[in-house]
């Protein structure tokens, strides 16, 4: 997996790209949909402070994957 990320004004920017070996059950057609949730840690080696996902607050995305979101290929 590739990551890259850009500082804007208003926070960040960022961008992953998994090759198509990661996610063998996946076609990558358009219209292909898949579930996706990503943990994002501040965690400077003194333990995690707060994590940015996409689930709500309090719920972390491995436990509770009926908060994922819906990701279509276009």
């Amino acid at each position: 997996m590739k990551v890259a990320y850009q500082k804007t004004n208003n926070g960040y920017i960022y961008e992953l790209a998994f090759p198509e070996a990661a996610l063998p059950f996946l076609k990558f057609t358009s219209g292909s949909e898949f579930a996706l949730d990503i943990l994002i840690n501040d965690n400077d080696s003194n333990g995690r402070k707060q994590g940015l996902t996409f689930s709500s607050v309090g719920n972390e995305p491995h436990g509770s994957s009926f908060t994922w979101k819906t990701v279509r290929l276009y």
